[in-house]
C-alpha cells in the first residue's frame, strides 16, 4: 500500500498533512522545522504514523525557491518517492 503525504515548504518549516481516511476526510498533519535535523524526525514520524516504510511512501511539494531543495533530497535518500509541483 502506498500512502501519499503533501508538504507545505517555507524557509522556517513544514507542514505535513497526510489524509488517512479519504472517505471520512480524516487527516493527520504535524509541523517541523525546516532543517537537516527536523529531516530525520520527519521521515520516523511519517513510517510511524502510516506504519509503511519509506519506498511505500509519496511526497508532494511544490518548488519554493530553494527552501524545499535539501527535504526534496534527503528523502529520495531515504527511498521516499518525492514529487516537486512547478508552482506555475
Amino acid at each position: 500500500m502506498t500512502v501519499q503525504i503533501g508538504i507545505d515548504v517555507s524557509k522556517h518549516k513544514l507542514d505535513v498533512c497526510w489524509l488517512r481516511d479519504p472517505q471520512a476526510l480524516k487527516v493527520k498533519t504535524r509541523v517541523f522545522k525546516n532543517d537537516r535535523p527536523a529531516f530525520k524526525e520527519l521521515l520516523q514520524w511519517l513510517q510511524k504514523q502510516t506504519g509503511q516504510s519509506p519506498e511505500s511512501i509519496e511526497v508532494m511539494m511544490e518548488a519554493t525557491g530553494v527552501y524545499h531543495e535539501a527535504l526534496a533530497y534527503a528523502l529520495y535518500n531515504a527511498g521516499v518517492q518525492v514529487y516537486v509541483a512547478n508552482p506555475h
